[in-house]
């Protein structure tokens, strides 16, 4: 696309039928992640109701890029992009997230977006803050050349395992792992080995998939919930998105509900997405047993990384966060920034450094 004058707007959204069409024709030119699929895009408008803008960039008449932009409840001038800025429906927390864009354009979509951005904030009655959760480090980068104020900035790693590298070399995960990680998981194979065959099965329908999530939810609920933290699943918002989710997307093989079991014992359960030959690793809930050996997202892990790499997957994305176990598990690929943009007005200044000062303090 050489040559080409971008030119974007934040609009008005069209109804949902004219922007699903507009949105799945863009996704057949586009790279994104599952994340700015139809898929999660389509049901959260569903759910949560159409967004107050769309973030549109346009070469020509052609669309080439697209982002939901929501106004905080109460809250007109703040911003987020593609959640809702209501803290109970943005537990289904995206990652990967940005704005669905033509592959020919790459980053300069994102410039565009930014400038559409900025300059919706210098109008009268603009935003005045703009949240963005997850992005990739080409929005951060972009984000640091905009005369905006960067608050509350962080990163989180990424990982996951080249399953295309791993079939190449033969198939053996355990073999790829670092010592302390490929004796533990050893250890751990071995211990369950005595309660049987491990075997991976796939939830064969929109039923029984439904009916894994919840079994999921309640062995999820019941640890974080033993460790006095909420747990995903603390909001019913949370579970009503993914019920949709998995009852519109099933069948076109987008959402993933495995089981993993030794014999008669049931592991647990892994809830993943699937965009492009990708596996995205979303939650899961696991039955926690007697013995340091016995260790089940590791093994459930293991078993899955396997089933995948044998059906021909590219990719297992392990996601963002900081838990140890994706680090031990997988390799670092990216990190995943999260931010808002606040307009320089003298009281968000003050604020910044009060902020800053504040942080320091606590470090």
């Amino acid at each position: 696309m050489q040559g080409s004058r971008l030119a974007g707007e934040l609009a008005t959204c069209p109804e949902p039928a004219a922007l699903e069409a507009e949105w799945r024709a863009l996704e057949a030119r586009a790279d994104g992640r599952f994340f700015l699929s139809w898929p999660w895009i389509g049901t959260l408008i569903a759910l949560a109701g159409p967004p107050s803008h769309c973030l549109r960039i346009r070469d020509g008449a052609e669309t080439v890029g697209l982002a939901l932009v929501y106004a905080a409840p109460g809250n007109p001038r703040a911003l987020h992009l593609n959640e809702t800025g209501d803290p109970a429906k943005d537990t289904i927390y995206i990652e990967y997230n940005g704005l669905l864009a033509d592959r020919r354009i790459g980053a300069a979509a994102v410039e565009v977006a930014m400038q559409v951005l900025r300059a919706a904030s210098l109008e009268k009655g603009g935003p005045r803050r703009i949240r963005m959760s997850c992005v990739t480090e080409t929005w951060h980068e972009a984000a640091g050349r905009q005369p905006w104020l960067l608050a509350r900035a962080h990163a989180q790693g990424c990982f996951g395992v080249d399953l295309v590298a791993l079939r190449a070399a033969g198939g053996d995960y355990v073999g790829t792992l670092g010592r302390n990680s490929r004796q533990q998981l050893r250890r751990s194979l071995r211990a369950y080995a005595d309660d049987g065959e491990l075997r991976v099965e796939r939830a064969a329908d929109v039923a029984e998939a439904q009916a894994w999530l919840r079994a999921l939810a309640e062995l999820h609920q019941r640890r974080w919930e033993g460790r006095g933290k909420r747990g995903a699943f603390a909001e019913p918002f949370f579970l009503r998105f993914h019920d949709r989710l998995i009852a519109t997307n099933h069948a076109a093989g987008a959402v993933d509900l495995l089981r993993v079991s030794a014999g008669s014992e049931n592991l647990g359960y892994l809830y993943n997405f699937i965009h492009k030959d990708k596996v995205y690793f979303y939650q899961s809930g696991f039955v926690y047993g007697e013995g340091r050996d016995r260790r089940p997202g590791m093994v459930s892990h293991a078993k899955s990384i396997e089933f995948y790499c044998r059906e021909g997957r590219d990719y297992y994305d392990f996601m963002a966060g900081g838990e140890r176990y994706k680090a031990s598990l997988g390799v670092h690929v990216e990190d995943l920034w999260s931010f808002t943009l606040e307009y320089p007005s003298l009281f968000n200044r003050v604020t910044n450094k009060v902020r800053r000062f504040k942080n320091r303090a606590k470090s």
